[in-house]
């Protein structure tokens, strides 16, 4: 392998040949190295992101290859730049190197938006007369490390549709009449084959969202108009997301908490284009934060867990919101039993009577937003290990029709976060106009992904006094 000059970037540039670089090219003006292996070992994970998903805040771990140190001088840095899709370079900071250990970690907010494509981090300011084969900078690939990926639509071979419940309503519109519905889509060669409600389930699909004319196709009377194809309904997309985050010592005795910050943020992130967030932590209290950043984690011996609490909070917020336009999902995750709540209610006498309340408030708020709003809320609970009411969490998710997950193993904690994200993703609120037609006219629809057609479901077109 031809040796590589360490100092050859000088101290100004990562890249001072100015073209773009990946972690196995490499150009210092003069000659370029391919497949080089690099000097520098990175690590990364999610830490946080601001209120609206905007940004994300990195820990990125670095560990130094020994051959590095007797290149090493006082003044050396590690340099973070930004680069773009375009291949343009912003330096995000400069941090010095610990000269002895040669590891340590950044603190790193990167923009999330599809023009962010990686992070290179480098050496700047080393020694021009130490001659190694190893690469001075690696990177790393941002939309791995901030996003969930969607569905490998080629990958999907049983396409499966369902119109979710009360949620048809239609209206006239410019001599036509407007069909506005949402429905979930899955694939069920994956995952499981029937729901909690025994219907057929699958994998959640995700991405349809930006060709929804290519996707799904609705026929009226058996035929299918093709100057009006179905649209995405843009105005009944958004959310409402309620983040219900157990903080307790346990998380922390456990080292859990990076794990749980990670998948908590990826959904943030994943979310962040059709949710506003609201954020309440609980140990043996209840707390309400502006965004991911404020997370602490307790370090009491007995901090407490008040689950229910935490979660009869945020369906006072919903009921406080009344009619906000917007579904709602309130998703809560925790590792312990809830011996903390009845603390709060001096009338009960017990835990399960709390809840119970609890389970109620769910059934009774959801009923609410359905039949009083036209608005969908559903729960989703999230839990880590063996020390929780496996029963009571699943009645809690079931009371709304949502869902509930578990793992024992924190290093699984996103796949859990991960399903429930596709889950709401997997949800299309669509629209369709139709011609005048009499009551007994059929509108059908069914989904079709990489040559496969799903089951047919049938619009149940009332056209009387439908309110819009």
């Amino acid at each position: 392998m031809t040796a590589l000059l360490l100092g050859a970037c000088g101290s100004d540039t990562l890249d001072p040949a100015g073209g773009s670089t990946s972690a196995n090219s490499f150009s210092d003006g003069s000659n370029t190295v391919s497949g080089q292996r690099s000097a520098i070992t990175l690590s990364s994970r999610l830490k946080s992101t601001s209120a609206d998903g905007s940004e994300a805040d990195l820990v990125v771990s670095y560990r130094l290859d020994e051959s590095v140190r007797a290149s090493l001088r006082k003044n050396s840095r590690i340099r973070v730049d930004l680069k773009d899709e375009t291949g343009q370079n912003t330096t995000l900071m400069r941090a010095g190197i610990d000269s002895q250990s040669l590891q340590g970690d950044l603190d790193i907010t990167v923009p999330v938006n599809a023009g962010a494509s990686e992070l290179a981090i480098g050496l700047e300011g080393i020694k021009a007369n130490v001659v190694t084969d190893l690469a001075i900078y690696s990177t790393i690939n941002l939309p791995t490390v901030l996003r969930r990926q969607t569905t490998d639509l080629d990958s999907v071979t049983i396409p499966h549709i369902e119109l979710i419940e009360d949620s048809y309503t239609s209206f006239l519109e410019d001599n036509r009449r407007k069909h506005r519905f949402a429905v979930t889509v899955s694939d069920l060669a994956q995952g499981s084959t029937t729901g909690p409600d025994g219907k057929p389930a699958g994998l959640s699909i995700t991405g349809l969202e930006e060709h929804v004319s290519r996707y799904f196709i609705a026929e009226e009377g058996g035929i299918r108009d093709i100057e009006s194809p179905v649209s995405a309904d843009y105005s009944q997309q958004n959310l409402n997301v309620y983040l219900v985050v157990d903080v307790s010592s346990s998380i922390t005795y456990n080292n859990s908490a990076h794990h749980v910050l990670d998948a908590i943020a990826r959904t943030v992130i994943a979310l962040r284009d059709v949710a506003d967030f609201n954020i309440r932590v609980f140990a043996g209290d209840v707390y309400e934060l502006n965004s991911l950043r404020d997370i602490a984690f307790d370090d009491l011996d007995d901090s407490g867990t008040a689950l229910y609490r935490a979660l009869d909070t945020a369906l006072d917020k919903i009921d406080q919101h009344g009619d906000s336009g917007r579904d709602t999902v309130l998703i809560a995750f925790t590792d312990g039993r809830d011996f903390s709540s009845r603390n709060f209610y001096p009338a009960f006498r017990s835990h399960e009577q709390v809840r119970e309340y609890v389970e109620q408030r769910i059934v009774n708020v959801s009923t609410v937003q359905r039949e009083i709003y036209s608005h969908r809320m559903e729960t989703y609970l999230v839990s880590l290990g063996g020390d929780v009411d496996e029963q009571s969490l699943e009645q809690l998710a079931q009371a709304s029709g949502g869902q509930y997950l578990k793992t024992y193993d924190k290093s699984t904690i996103d796949q859990q976060f991960g399903e429930l994200t596709s889950n709401i993703k997997g949800v299309y609120y669509l629209e369709y106009s139709s011609q005048q037609q009499p009551d007994d006219t059929l509108i059908t629809l069914q989904v079709e992904i990489n040559g496969a057609t799903s089951n047919t479901i049938t619009l149940p077109t009332k056209y009387g006094d439908i309110p819009r």
